[in-house]
């Protein structure tokens, strides 16, 4: 049986930035554990992007930046924010824009599978990173000296720390029986990538409506963006079995032609949202990062930024408590760093659900209340400004 400081069960985007983010903090005996072949990267500009994509904040940039990724990514594939336009009514809209919060960019859209393949060659080049790939785990237990992890090869592992960076539906989570919070929201993301007659001009688009909410992602293509259509469930088969020309048509309608005619580039793919979150974050011998703590409603595309978020404040915690000479794997150890988790994401989560549920009420009255409240924000800078603070976090 191998003893190992710290395993990250979960080769995505957080796990494999958590391992880095560790390796270079000075930690080492480090396995990462993923059951699927990592992607390749793909630099050339003119084959298909990928319909699943994240908006990265400047603070997960910057946080890229630090594990030495950011500058792996080609910028030939990458969109760029420069401003977001968010309505109710076409005619009277809210833009937040980059020059007024004083950054380069207020995000950036890229291929989830580019930046998974960027973080996991940079993992494959640290030495004190151990990969453990396509071997899947059959039972974890606690024992006197960490978490016990039983491999269906018979190879087992004893992890001083085990770091749980699985996913929504964590594996993890469901063997130490951690509770969680469900909110179905009743509803499916649409997503693809459309092209444009207008040129997007780096603006995301977001339509707020009862029954929906829609987004337009700048790509790299000034023709091109990628779409999220969050839509209550009884719309989604509907609008999946329009013929392409018809579902563009009922797209710009819903979009106010804003970019002109539009044209599908590959299939329409759709997922349930459900929102799941962990009564706790941490145990002794275990903290949970990412979608494994939180899943989000996509609303403003946060949910791996957040999951950045919980690496950086994960490896800064037990940063202090190595330098203290403290074990890093103790209850209260961990409990530093889901306090700092669950302060980062309370505020963001609160406006989130907020905004949720105040367009899924169709009512004359709220819905003149809530017109106005836009266009008071619209003319309110400050308010605007704490906006943009709240996208970019």
């Amino acid at each position: 049986m191998e003893h190992l400081n710290v395993v990250i069960v979960g080769g995505g985007m957080v796990g494999l930035a958590t391992a880095l983010a560790l390796s270079q903090a000075g930690f080492s005996d480090i396995a990462l554990i993923e059951q699927k072949p990592f992607p390749v990267i793909n630099h050339d500009a003119q084959s298909p992007i990928s319909t699943r994509v994240s908006a990265i904040t400047p603070a997960s940039v910057n946080f890229l930046k630090n594990i030495a990724v950011w500058s792996d990514l080609s910028q030939t594939r990458m969109g760029t924010i420069d401003a977001m336009q968010v309505w109710e009514q076409y005619d009277k809209p809210m833009m937040f824009t980059s020059a007024s919060a004083r950054v380069p960019a207020l995000g950036y859209i890229v291929e989830n599978d580019m930046l998974v393949a960027a973080l996991s060659e940079r993992v494959r080049e640290c030495e004190h990173i151990q990969l453990i790939l396509e071997n899947p785990l059959t039972a974890l237990t606690r024992t006197s000296q960490g978490i016990l992890l039983d491999f269906d090869n018979g190879q087992q592992i004893c992890a001083n720390l085990v770091i749980a960076a699985d996913g929504a539906t964590s594996w993890v989570r469901k063997q130490l029986n951690i509770d969680i919070h469900v909110l179905d929201y009743q509803q499916h993301a649409i997503v693809a990538n459309i092209a444009t007659e207008l040129p997007h001009q780096y603006i995301a688009r977001q339509r707020f409506e009862a029954t929906s909410t829609c987004a337009f992602l700048p790509l790299a293509d000034l023709h091109q963006v990628s779409l999220v259509w969050s839509v209550d469930t009884p719309m989604t088969d509907p609008l999946l079995a329009l013929a392409p020309s018809v579902f563009t048509e009922r797209l710009a309608e819903r979009m106010d032609h804003c970019l002109g005619q539009l044209t599908l580039l590959n299939d329409r793919q759709h997922f349930p949202l459900i929102s799941r979150r962990a009564v706790h974050y941490t145990e002794a011998h275990v903290a949970l990062v990412g979608d494994a703590a939180r899943s989000v409603h996509p609303l403003a595309g946060q949910g791996v930024n957040l999951g950045f978020m919980d690496a950086s404040l994960l490896v800064d915690t037990l940063k202090i408590a190595k330098k203290q000479a403290r074990q890093i794997a103790d209850a209260y150890i961990l409990k530093r760093y889901e306090r700092a988790a669950k302060a980062n994401a309370k505020q963001f989560l609160t406006v989130i659900d907020g905004l949720y549920h105040l367009f899924k009420i169709n009512n004359p009255v709220v819905n003149r209340i809530r017109q106005a409240g836009f266009q008071s924000v619209a003319r309110f800078e400050p308010a605007l400004a704490w906006l943009m603070q709240q996208t970019m976090r």
